[in-house]
């Protein structure tokens, strides 16, 4: 590999500076995880590229731990790449919505990585560690896995939902890579070692066309908005994916980082009464939701309450007097700017207009005291 060259000639933090790639080191053995930067690398750089959960072993010439699948693209995004696929000869595969998962042996035990990290962290909304839910869905005996080979995974449950449901924790046997010789094994050999493992796989779809698959994901567009989309491979392994626009458009309203369980994120949908969409489908943000729409509505009653008492009030300083020693109002500036804007003419509509165009500012006030 490209990455393990530059490291045999070169340092970690030149890798970084270089490349932007991100790096997590293990605390007690060599295990160095690597992974682009969506900010800082160049996506199309071969060494970046390679860097997508990838393991090294910094102690033993950074030989390959663990190895997923390198990065692929969107159709149509950098077509230098996707142009070369091949339609000829492809398989296609249902694209989960979950996290990475590499399953591989190292030091003499069977190992579980994230992405990002070696799995000893708490999983996204529950109490367990990303580690002691996988090992559940693993089977007992480890001797039936391949010891030189990364066994990878996509995990998809309510603990680490991003936008599909998905009632019971699944893992997906989405990969398997030889650690020596980076062979990446077909859709069709997957599927017989799935069964043999008794693990799951996406489903498969004979399509023989990109119209097809386009006329396929339509359909799923109109009867399952959270369907996410395919992951094609042709024969000679260049992989790409086509997500669906509904799913697209979820995943935009989602917001990044779990934005759904964030105030500030909320305050926007509270404001502009279109939460609908958003607890429908994320139905886990409903208290949050709740929580920040009584404290927002309840602020608004209060400075209505103060507009209505200081509104006929002409002279500026009495106004002012009323409206900060008074009333001692926590949003001054928004009743300022209307009595500058309508003087007495203002109105608890135009109030309300200013109001929810003002979401930073209520922000502030309610949750940074």
């Amino acid at each position: 590999m490209l990455v393990q060259k530059f490291l045999r000639d070169n340092s970690l933090e030149t890798l970084v500076e270089k490349y932007g790639i991100k790096v997590v080191e293990h605390p007690t053995d060599g295990r160095v995880i690597l992974n682009y930067s969506q900010i800082d690398s160049v996506k199309t750089e071969p060494i970046v590229m390679e860097c997508r959960g990838l393991v090294l072993d910094k102690n033993n010439n950074w030989n390959v731990v663990a190895r997923s699948f390198d990065r692929f693209f969107n159709l149509f995004e950098h077509s230098e790449l996707t142009d070369t696929f091949d339609w000829s000869d492809f398989s296609c595969t249902s694209k989960e919505d979950g996290s990475l998962i590499l399953f591989y042996f190292y030091n003499g035990e069977w190992q579980i990585n994230t992405r990002g990290s070696f799995a000893d962290s708490i999983c996204g909304f529950s109490d367990k560690t990303w580690k002691e839910l996988i090992i559940n869905l693993l089977p007992n005996d480890t001797s039936m896995f391949l010891k030189n080979f990364t066994y990878i995974f996509e995990f998809c449950s309510l603990q680490n939902k991003i936008v599909r449901n998905y009632s019971e924790p699944t893992l997906y046997l989405i990969g398997i890579r030889d650690n020596k010789n980076n062979n990446d094994i077909k859709n069709s050999s997957l599927d017989i070692e799935a069964k043999h493992l008794g693990l799951k796989r996406p489903v498969s779809y004979d399509f023989k066309s990109l119209q097809e698959i386009q006329n396929f994901l339509k359909q799923q567009e109109s009867e399952d908005a959270s369907f996410e989309g395919v992951v094609l491979r042709d024969k000679n392994g260049l992989r790409m994916k086509i997500k669906s626009s509904t799913y697209i458009a979820l995943h935009r309203l989602r917001g990044e980082n779990n934005n759904i369980f964030n105030p500030k994120y909320l305050i926007h949908f509270v404001l502009s009464g279109e939460s609908n969409e958003l607890l429908t489908y994320f139905n886990e943000a409903k208290d949050a939701y709740y929580k920040c729409e009584a404290l927002v509505h309840n602020e608004l009653s209060n400075l209505t309450d103060i507009f209505l008492a200081t509104k006929n009030i002409e002279d500026q300083k009495e106004f002012a007097s009323a409206v900060i020693k008074k009333y001692n109002t926590k949003f001054p500036n928004i009743l300022f700017k209307l009595k500058k804007e309508f003087g007495t003419q203002a109105t608890k509509e135009i109030l309300l207009a200013i109001w929810r165009d003002s979401a930073d500012m209520i922000y502030k006030v309610i949750y940074k005291k």
